[in-house]
């Protein structure tokens, strides 16, 4: 799939994006864990989602 760009855009085989709704619900359901664990799972989820990405994906969490 030509044009997709990171975690918003990968997409599953039927073509359905993951979006910023998903990758938002994904970081808020996981808020009282550490930086680190909540990336690792988010990819996590985001490669269960959409198995062959396309695209090299960045994350990043800081807690303020």
């Amino acid at each position: 799939m030509e044009g997709q760009c990171g975690l918003v855009d990968a997409a599953n085989p039927k073509g359905e994006r993951f979006g910023e709704r998903r990758v938002l619900e994904a970081i808020e359901a996981r808020r009282g864990l550490p930086p680190q664990t909540i990336v690792d799972q988010v990819l996590e989820e985001v490669d269960r989602f959409a198995p062959t990405p396309v695209d090299d994906r960045t994350l990043l969490v800081l807690r303020i």
